[in-house]
């Protein structure tokens, strides 16, 4: 668990524009001055002190939560879609087709794409925790350009695959 946080951080470090920083410091630094005015205002009434602060961090947090699909969407936006999945017949091999398209105003140099495979279920709620625990993740890296508006059409192998009723979702990290 440590060594994907520490991958995981490397990744962003790594591939972050100078966007994405200036607005992580610029929610920061509101953040701080919120908790500057909460300061304030505790002393001269600590209901209203504490309840802005609980307001900021709460804010903090919804904005550390949104803040990456924000920029995500209107920096690097992109089209990922599975196309098509087929189980081979006399081997436990599955192949996954995907579409990629470059939807924004610069050439990705690096793509990530991650595929989930979680047990279906009729029922909403196993459904929604076989998505939150998958019995499969699979990544792809892509370290060609991929031009604006282009489409490239990738097919991944998942080999020692036997599961039979199966949903699989795909999510992608372009920079």
């Amino acid at each position: 668990m440590i060594n994907e946080l520490k991958q995981g951080l490397n990744f962003y470090i790594t591939h972050l524009s100078w966007a994405d920083f200036a607005g992580y410091i610029w929610m920061f630094l509101t953040f701080l001055a919120v908790l500057a005015l909460c300061i304030y205002i505790a002393s001269k009434s600590y209901f209203a002190g504490f309840a802005l602060t609980v307001v900021s961090i709460a804010a903090l947090g919804y904005g550390a939560h949104f803040m990456p699909k924000f920029l995500d969407q209107n920096l690097r936006a992109r089209e990922l879609e599975i196309v098509s999945t087929k189980q081979l017949e006399y081997s436990n091999t599955l192949l996954v087709d995907m579409r990629l398209k470059n939807l924004s105003k610069k050439p990705f140099n690096y793509c990530e794409i991650g595929l989930v495979f979680y047990k279906n279920s009729d029922n909403i709620l196993r459904r929604y925790a076989n998505e939150l625990k998958p019995f499969l993740k699979e990544n792809i890296v892509l370290k060609d350009v991929l031009d604006v508006n282009a489409t490239r059409e990738i097919t991944h192998v998942v080999n020692d695959f036997r599961v039979n009723d199966y949903n699989v979702t795909a999510s992608s990290e372009c920079f």
